[in-house]
């Protein structure tokens, strides 16, 4: 009761409160009116569509097309800004106070640019440049192999040749060069040209035997970017088969084991290989009776006089190989063989009957005479058995 009374008696008087003397309270404040007016920014005060570009807007943004051919380009002004018009060197323009419509009824310039524009409410101008790529596809593509002289050599580098003749821009020009359906090289043009021309392109290439009538062809494109047209015709090249010479190379082994061949029988030596000019054979024997000129030496009946060493020579234009063969010849054992045994069974026959003659005949038949055999007729006496 007396704290009640005390506190009535002892009021503190109230003071004015101002917020903006408060710093935590006008930090607040504060950051409360920077949210609202955050709306109002980039406001324009001329009253225009805070979302206008000041830049005249050009569809297409850039034009691509072909020469000869036909397009409408339109330039937009936003809002009242202004009133656009085209700068250009051919076609007609149409349109109003916001659009402008370029029309070209057939292109006929290959380096051409042209600028939509318009003067803004302070007098200055305001302007888009619109890029224009007139595109021609290659009148003409071929592929040769330079310094081919009706044959290459293989194992030298020889250059590819590819020749693509009228297109334009040259820039946007794409060449590939293939072997079959294999990509070799892919080479992007570094021309500048606007108008139509000529180029080749030069692919060194090392070549094989495994090159001899392989086709080789390149083909040539536009490549126009997201704008152009995005399946234009790709021009190809016919195809050229090279004609590769080679040195031989042998289809079998080139040190053979040496060879071990009975007497009478017969031998077949090959020493076959494969080359471009075909390549010929030669054969040195020890002994020279006839010349042979094939990939296979065939002997009929050998004989010791054709034991020793072979060399065959595989020779053509770009080359030749040897190949060695060394034959031995061994003695036919076979008749004495044969003789042998015959003899070894007439003497087991001859031992035979000599045996079953003196040995068992006379042991289990006893001794007769053949004259009493054939006088079985007659009559004989008994003879009395002995006690």
């Amino acid at each position: 009761m007396f704290l009640t009374q005390l506190l009535t008696e002892t009021r503190i008087p109230r003071q004015p409160f101002f917020p903006w003397k408060q710093p935590k309270m006008f930090s607040c404040v504060s950051l409360f009116v920077i949210y609202l007016m955050s709306p109002l920014h980039g406001l324009r005060v001329s009253g225009s569509d805070s979302h206008c570009s000041v830049k005249p807007v050009l569809t297409p943004s850039r034009l691509v097309l072909r020469y000869g051919d036909s397009a409408i380009v339109k330039c937009e002004v936003c809002g009242h800004q202004g009133t656009p018009k085209f700068e250009k060197s051919l076609g007609k323009v149409t349109g109003n106070n916001t659009t402008a419509v370029w029309i070209i009824e057939k292109m006929t310039e290959w380096d051409i640019t042209s600028i939509c524009y318009y003067e803004d409410e302070e007098g200055k101008l305001q302007t888009t440049i619109l890029p224009v790529v007139v595109y021609q596809l290659p009148e003409h593509v071929s592929i040769s192999f330079v310094e081919y002289n009706n044959a290459l050599k293989s194992g030298k580098h020889t250059r590819l040749l590819c020749s693509v003749s009228d297109t334009a821009p040259a820039a946007d020009l794409v060449v590939t060069f293939y072997r079959g359906s294999i990509p070799l090289d892919q080479q992007n043009s570094t021309r500048t040209t606007k108008e139509p021309e000529s180029q080749s392109f030069t692919l060194i290439y090392n070549i094989t035997k495994k090159d001899n009538g392989a086709p080789f062809w390149c083909q040539a494109k536009l490549e126009l970017g997201h704008e152009g047209p995005q399946h234009l015709p790709v021009v190809r090249s016919g195809n050229i088969n090279p004609i590769v010479h080679y040195k031989p190379e042998l289809l079998v082994p080139a040190n053979p084991d040496p060879i071990k061949i009975t007497e009478g029988k017969s031998l077949h030596l090959n020493c076959s290989a494969d080359g471009n000019p075909a390549p010929s054979y030669t054969w040195e024997k020890p002994i020279h009776r006839s010349n042979s000129s094939s990939s296979v030496l065939t002997v009929d009946f050998v004989s010791f006089e054709h034991m020793g060493q072979y060399v065959c020579t595989v020779s053509n234009s770009m080359g030749s190989v040897k190949v060695k063969f060394n034959v031995d010849v061994q003695g036919d054992h076979t008749p004495f063989i044969i003789a042998a045994a015959v003899f070894f069974v007439v003497l087991m026959i001859v031992g035979g009957l000599m045996l079953y003659h003196f040995c068992y005949k006379p042991n289990r038949m006893g001794t007769y005479s053949l004259w009493n055999v054939l006088n079985l007729h007659k009559q004989h006496t008994a003879v009395p058995a002995k006690d």
